[in-house]
């Protein structure tokens, strides 16, 4: 009778675990995205301050 519970917990928490690292590798493209803009910013206000 647990056997089932058992594997229905353990299939949950594969779950939980693989939608985890989907959002880490989202978090982690947003923040690649984020920081290539900031750069790009960073570098475009320092270009174009110079006369």
């Amino acid at each position: 009778m647990n056997q089932p519970a058992k594997a229905s917990a353990n299939g949950a928490a594969q779950r939980v675990e693989a939608l985890r690292r989907k959002n880490l590798r989202l978090a982690l493209v947003l923040v690649s995205i984020v920081a290539t803009f900031l750069v790009g910013f960073v570098a475009k206000i320092v270009l174009l301050s110079h006369p």
